[in-house]
């Protein structure tokens, strides 16, 4: 009941005026960033982690920042999952579309590979809004289930909303079902994994890496476009389709996990504050489970 209440109470919220939904996610990203909570301690080490050269004043600067887009980060999804009209997304500028289009005119609809950047969700919506316009497949996205399944049904249903079909994060024969009947593939494979992965180095720290997006590409010579998008102010935001990488080319998985990263690393460094810090991204670590953050 109170799942229902809340979703409700989101959805309401996501049709206010643009301006107004965003200002209440920087509302209440500072609210993040004033009281005591464990994802904004989450945050700060991850960041003494990823930038030990930064100074304190520099860390404690993007962690104000950081958890302010966290705020703003939240109500973008509300925005992606529960707006009626898409009329909103004329304020995102699509850079790079022309690779998309390209490989699907060709027959080869590509992985469009990402990493956990606030607006990561809303880009997906922009660019599947203008896939549809150009006449081509919409992107399908690939999403971990929520461990709270009735949000799971409404955040799903929202999904389906802008990509017709959602897939199980594990579940690679359906990905390759979507990319055969000709749509790309959304997914971010940057977060934390405990199987089928090997530790990768993410900002010099070892990160278990999920291995199956390179073995699924490297079997099947499934292309790989990295896709991100970027916040560039108050309700104007940017997607940015880069040409197809060889990132998942390499000689094993350990290489092609650490080129993933790297890839990611050079795609967060011009917004380091949009990134998703507060996520365990070190949760499992070479010296034990939560070794890193055990003390918090």
């Amino acid at each position: 009941m109170m799942t229902e209440m809340a979703v409700a109470l989101a959805r309401a919220v996501a049709r206010w005026p643009v301006a107004w939904v965003t200002a209440a996610g920087r509302g209440l990203g500072r609210l993040f960033w004033w009281l005591p909570n464990r994802r904004k301690a989450i945050a700060r080490r991850n960041l003494e982690l990823c930038f030990p050269h930064w100074s304190e004043a520099q860390r404690q600067a993007c962690l104000k920042a950081t958890l302010i887009s966290t705020g703003e980060g939240l109500s973008e999804l509300l925005l992606s999952w529960w707006r009626p009209s898409d009329r909103w997304l004329d304020a995102v500028e699509i850079e790079g579309f022309e690779h998309l289009q390209k490989a699907l005119q060709n027959g080869q609809a590509p992985l469009l590979l990402s990493c956990h950047l606030h607006a990561m969700e809303l880009g997906g919506r922009a660019l599947n809004r203008r896939l549809r316009e150009a006449g081509l497949p919409v992107g399908h996205v690939l999403a971990r289930q929520h461990n709270n399944k009735v949000l799971q049904k409404h955040v799903d249903a929202g999904r389906r909303g802008f990509a017709e079909k959602t897939i199980d994060k594990k579940d690679m024969k359906q990905v390759l079902a979507s990319l055969r009947a000709g749509h790309p593939v959304f997914l971010a494979p940057d977060q934390n994994f405990s199987y089928q992965c090997v530790y990768a180095p993410f900002f010099g720290v070892p990160a278990a890496t999920v291995t199956a997006p390179a073995r699924l590409a490297r079997r099947f010579k499934v292309p790989v476009l990295p896709c991100f998008a970027y916040r560039l102010g108050k309700n104007r935001w940017k997607v940015v389709v880069h040409p197809a990488t060889d990132v998942f080319e390499q000689d094993d998985l350990n290489a092609a996990a650490t080129a993933m990263n790297a890839l990611f690393e050079s795609a967060i460094a011009p917004y380091p504050e949009q990134y998703l810090w507060v996520h365990r991204r070190f949760k499992n670590h070479p010296q034990g489970r939560n070794a890193v953050y055990r003390d918090l």
